[in-house]
């Protein structure tokens, strides 16, 4: 029974009882919108929620608002290498596989760059060879299909390979052109036909199938592809056909080649399933098929050049449905068209310019038009024709403005200046003013209005006559009129009849109110106790609803009057309704309101309020993009049929739907950070800015991004993955730390300018046009530094620079009291002052009135010890003070200077940089004091071995750079005496400069047992090589910074060590200790789990210990020093032997292949396979 019912459904396809397709409306996107080609060869939607389309010239990304194009350029390597782009698929850690004209390259979303050579990375996962095709399933797993080997599977997560070869692993030799999963398992197809199904489980082949591959024979080979459906039916097609198999019957089901006689099926490109199951074909030159099939209906669905929502091309090269059910697809000339049932809610007929429409009680309608009389229109077929058909009145050729079919089949027509036409069976009637043959006749040839009361009675809306009733069984007219009647208007445009047995009057100046019965007049501008007004009093349409509201359309908004209870609600644009100039009213069958305007429809749906018996409402809007025509509606140009179908006439012809048919998006969109622009320039990954990357990956892919105080004006771009209606997707963001309320944008961008520093939050969420969403947000946070003088090392260094001044105080000020007399002045000024090359500086001037100094004694005053000899002078000092101010200032990058103050005394003046004065890394750490070197002896970096020194550096202008202290002269003096190891032992000085290195002596730091730091006295003839085992080699001092109060408390406890830099001598014990290790690791090559702990244990000392000894002498780690000979060995084995590259890695002790790739590529600057071909060749 399944058998014949698929059959059933295959021959329906093919014979094609072609249902209405005119519930398939698509949208497109072409070169125009930004596609570098029309020619659309894949499509495909990745994690991130970007669009991607494979072009015949680029490859294409689209994020709703615009596209970007990826292309192969010759002199960028890491671009496409080809443009030619045939397909798009998404491995496990969001990578794309693009498949080329050149074949396959892999694209990293955070940088945006292609990997040319995958080979590479299938090296590293043990997979040699180059595929021919690549299908990733939806766990994630990778089938590679290699030509003239087979296949195998990858697993990524697992890193586990299964070859599945021809002829080793059973699987059959030839031409595979497809891969595709299924229920048992994946499908291979060859390109002579034939099925294999590889069990999902053992990766062993299951079934096979090769029915298909006899019958078509030899000369029809070619490329087949499958899709397999929900229901486990395989399709498969190619140039030849299209056949369907069913797995679990094990039989073909049908073979549509043979039934090609009323339409080919021959010609298939594309086969994809939607969420209802229906089956899309996309065919060479015949559109879409799209089969349900449950009950074996087919629509088809084609180009119409009149309709815009139609097929944009007839060829169609790929299909695809994303998360959001939206079809995708991919044309051959005409880029991509794309449907989604929420996409346009309203259907259009174009049929021209209607003013009016009714329903007959047959369900038929009638269209009155502008310039074409009556059509007459089958909303079930969508079949039209004119009307009427046997008459040559041209009356019924002109415009019509109302229209009313009678409960006797009368067609009654009011015109613009014709006067009312009846049409009855063929018979045409004219009511025209004045007319000689009426007993009287009609009050003015402008008919706006028709309406028929409960006694079959029509009522006349005249524009200059007021309003007529005729009484069809007299033929007379009565006019209710200003005078006759105290209409407020003789200017009528709107008739509703009441339930209450009323005639509501829409006029120019009013509302006036009839009643049938009495036929009285009552007339309103507002409520009727006066405290409220219309909000314009030119009534376009009045409508009672069910509730009994009056709904009335003026040209400044819409009001809602409530009879019983004498309120008034005005809703404006304010209120949520599309434009405030209201065209027509109508009531839904679940007694909601829809109003056109002149901007689109409004959706009104009204809640009563049980305690107060008011109303609030909440409103919809829909325009254009919605499906609607692109122009106001006309006036009174709307109807609800019986079937609950609501049509609204306007220039173009009808928009028509059911309310309960409109499909809304109901999902929420994601949100993605695009783009990042700093002063209106796009910032590039990788590229410097002000010296600095900002984006080192893709913005999307960053947790946050660092900006300077100077880059404060940027703007961040955003898009979601709502694809349905882009347009009208808003945005709500806040910048936490800015401001902490939701905006609301229409646009994808947010623009800052003038942060102050600090760290702030992006959020954005996105609201689709339905109003879903709103509850994932994105994030990303945005860090603002601050200038220079205003950081947190700007203000150490005030606290610096103020404790500098103090302690100069200390040396500067004495001498400044201690040489002015009583009754004289010193006075201290501390400020900023401009420098050398506009370097900001910190300026000191200590001036005083006392003795003064002579310029012979200003050239020297600075010299350790010096005193000026003056017997005017009462108090002398030690004559070091000044010395240690000038000392601490140099340490600082700065100056002091002293000269005469007028009229007597002097100034010192001292100038500190405030901002760093541009010394080198390694110039500051030579800043430090040798005497933490005695803590942490193994901080000390060791160079590269035989490195020579700086040939660029300068020599030094002193060759010590002492700093003496007060209190420490006397030990000076007898450093520089013979019994320097007594004063060391006697002061427990660590370690000393040199002040004549020629008498010098030294402490060396020695390491002992147990990594013990001790010291040990150096004579002066081996002071070079115990400096420079102190200092690692390095020219300067090996140290650490310290602020300045801490500079100078250790100054006086220490003296600056400043040794000539010397290569790292390796003697002949170095020499055999790495003999030695190298012998060792040599034997032990194979043995992956030789550990540094076992090789120091090997050369008597401690891990640490050969961690200094090795880096100090190879400049290499234990760690490395193994590696490196474990990769000379391989690469010997490489050049000489003719074992492959998993055997040499596991020789010379590498677990795993990849990693020795990894890093023998490191080592020698390419992979091993490369090497071997090199050495080969």
């Amino acid at each position: 029974m399944r058998i014949r019912k698929h059959c059933l459904i295959i021959t329906l396809l093919c014979f094609s009882c072609l249902m209405n397709a005119s519930g398939f409306m698509f949208k497109h996107l072409e070169v125009k919108e930004g596609l570098s080609n029309n020619q659309i060869l894949d499509i495909f939607k990745d994690s991130e929620g970007f669009m991607w389309f494979a072009t015949a010239s680029g490859l294409n990304r689209y994020d709703g608002d615009r596209m970007t194009l990826f292309r192969s350029y010759n002199a960028d390597p890491a671009s496409l290498p080809d443009n030619y782009v045939e397909s798009i698929q998404e491995d496990y850690k969001g990578n794309l596989w693009i498949l080329t004209g050149a074949g396959y390259a892999i694209y990293s979303p955070e940088s945006e760059t292609f990997n040319r050579d995958v080979h590479e990375w299938l090296w590293e996962a043990g997979i040699d060879g180059t595929p021919a095709l690549v299908h990733i399933d939806h766990y994630k797993n990778m089938w590679f299909y290699i030509k003239g080997k087979g296949c195998c599977l990858y697993m990524p997560e697992s890193q586990l390979l299964y070859p599945l070869w021809f002829g080793t692993h059973q699987l059959p030799e030839g031409d595979i052109t497809d891969i595709q999963e299924c229920e048992e398992g994946v499908l291979l197809v060859y390109n002579t036909g034939r099925l294999v199904c590889l069990d999902s489980q053992t990766n062993k082949i299951k079934w096979q199938q090769d029915d298909l591959t006899r019958e078509l024979g030899i000369e029809k080979q070619g490329i087949f592809t499958l899709f397999v459906d929900r229901d486990n039916d395989i399709w498969m097609y190619s140039p030849f056909g299209m056949w369907v198999y069913n797995p679990k019957q094990k039989k073909w089901l049908s073979q549509l080649a043979d039934m090609t006689k009323y339409r080919s099926c021959n010609r298939v490109r594309a086969v994809a399933q939607d969420k209802q199951g229906r089956i899309w074909i996309g065919k060479d030159q015949e559109g879409i098929d799209i089969l349900d099939k449950k009950t074996g209906e087919v629509r088809h669905l084609l180009n119409k050049a009149d309709d815009e929502r139609s097929l944009q091309d007839n060829t169609v090269m790929a299909l695809y449905e994303d998360s959001s059910e939206t079809m995708w697809v991919g044309t051959y000339k005409k880029g991509v068209s794309y449907f989604n049932e929420s996409t346009f809610k309203f259907g259009i007929e174009h049929i021209g310019n209607i003013n009016c429409i009714e329903e007959d009680k047959e369900g038929c309608v009638w269209l009155g038009t502008n310039d074409a009389g009556v059509i007459y229109w089958n909303s079930a077929t969508g079949s039209r024709s004119a009307f009427p058909q046997n008459t040559t009145d041209k009356l019924i050729t002109d415009a019509i403005v109302c229209i009313l079919k009678t409960d006797d089949g009368k067609l009654w027509m009011g015109t613009l200046g014709k006067g009312l036409i009846c049409y009855d069976n063929g018979r045409v009637t004219r009511y025209k003013k004045n007319m000689p043959e009426q007993q009287n006749s009609l009050a003015h040839n402008h008919v706006c209005a028709l309406a028929e009361d409960k006694q079959g009675t029509i009522w006349i809306g005249t524009l200059g006559g007021g309003v007529q009733s005729l009484d069809l069984k007299t033929g007379l007219f009565t006019t209710y009129n200003t005078s006759s009647a105290g209409l407020l208007s003789d200017d009528v445009f709107s008739l509703c009849m009441g339930k209450e047995g009323s005639l509501w009057i829409g006029t120019d100046q009013g509302l006036s109110e009839l009643d049938l019965e009495t036929k009285k007049v009552a007339s309103l501008k507002g409520t009727k106790s006066g405290k409220e007004y219309f909000s314009d009093q030119h009534i376009s349409q009045v409508y009672e609803d069910s509730r009994g509201l009056l709904w009335i359309g003026t040209r400044e908004g819409l009001n809602v009057y409530n009879p019983q209870m004498d309120e008034l609600i005005v809703l404006g644009v304010e209120q949520g309704v599309s434009s405030p100039v209201i065209s027509g009213i109508v009531e839904d069958d679940h007694k909601n309101i829809w109003v056109t305007t002149a901007r689109g429809i409004t959706n009104i749906i009204p809640a009563e309020d049980s305690k107060t018996g008011g109303y609030t409402f909440r409103n919809y809007i829909y325009d254009d993009k919605d499906g609607l025509q692109n122009c106001g509606f006309n006036q009174r140009s709307i109807k609800k049929l019986s079937s609950g179908e609501i049509v609204m006439g306007g220039l173009y012809g009808v928009n028509r739907f059911r309310p309960d048919d409109i499909k809304y998006n109901k999902k929420c969109p994601k949100v993605m950070f695009t783009r990042l622009f700093l002063f209106n320039e796009e910032v590039k990954v990788g590229k410097e800015y002000e010296g600095r990357i900002i984006l080192d990956k893709v913005l999307n892919k960053v947790d946050q991004i660092k900006l300077s105080y100077e880059q404060n004006m940027f703007s961040v771009q955003f898009a979601s993955d709502n694809y349905i209606l882009p347009e009208k997707t808003e945005y709500v963001y806040k910048l936490e730390g800015f401001n902490d309320g939701w905006l609301t944008t229409a646009y994808g961008e947010v623009t800052y300018t003038n942060l102050s520093p600090g760290t702030y939050m992006l959020k954005v969420k996105a609201i689709n046009g339905d109003g879903y969403g709103g509850g994932e947000e994105a994030s990303l946070k945005i860090v603002v530094y601050p200038p220079f003088w205003l950081s947190v090392w700007a203000y150490v260094i005030y606290g610096c620079l103020a404790v500098a001044v103090l302690l100069l105080g200390r040396y500067l000020f004495p001498n400044a009291f201690k040489f002015t007399r009583s009754g004289g002045r010193v006075d201290v000024f501390v400020g900023l002052a401009e420098g050398q090359e506009s370097q900001e500086m910190l300026e000191v001037r200590v001036a005083d009135t006392g003795v003064g100094i002579s310029e012979e004694d200003k050239e020297r005053v600075f010299e350790r010890f010096y005193q000026v000899d003056n017997p005017d002078i009462e108090l002398s000092g030690s004559g070091i003070g000044l010395t240690i101010a000038r000392d601490f200032v140099k340490l600082h990058g700065g100056t002091v200077k002293v000269m005469d103050n007028v009229p007597a005394g002097c100034v010192f003046v001292v100038h500190i940089p405030v901002k760093c004065s541009g010394s080198k890394p390694a110039e500051a750490e030579q800043a430090q004091v040798a005497g933490s070197l005695v803590e942490d002896v193994s901080t000390l970096q060791v160079p590269e071995p035989h490195a020579a020194p700086d040939a660029g550096a300068e020599p030094e202008e002193e060759s010590n750079h002492i700093i003496t202290i007060e209190g420490l002269e006397e030990d000076i003096r007898r450093l520089e005496s013979d019994n320097a190891e007594e004063i060391v032992e006697e002061r427990n000085i660590e370690t000393i400069s040199t002040i004549a290195p020629q008498r010098a002596t030294v402490i060396q730091l020695v390491e002992g047992e147990d990594n013990e730091i001790i010291t040990q006295v150096v004579p002066p003839e081996e002071l070079p090589e115990a400096v420079t085992a102190v200092s690692g080699g390095r020219k300067g001092t090996a140290s650490f910074s310290l602020d300045a109060e801490e500079k100078l408390n250790s100054l006086r406890d220490h003296v600056l060590i400043d040794p000539i830099a010397r290569e790292v001598a390796i003697t002949s014990m170095d020499e055999k200790l790495i003999d030695h290790a190298v012998k060792y690791v040599e034997e032990n090559m194979a043995r992956s789990d030789l550990s540094v702990e076992e090789l120091s244990r090997e050369l008597g000392m401690s891990r640490v210990h050969l961690y200094k000894k090795l880096l100090a002498v190879t400049g290499k780690t234990p760690i490395e020093f193994i590696r490196v000979i474990r990769l000379k060995r391989a690469a010997w084995l490489l050049r000489e032997s003719q074992q492959n590259i998993s055997e040499i890695a596991y020789q010379v002790g590498f677990n795993n292949p990849k990693y020795f790739s990894k890093y023998f590529k490191e080592e020698f600057g390419m992979l091993p396979s490369a090497y071997q071909c090199k050495e080969d060749g």
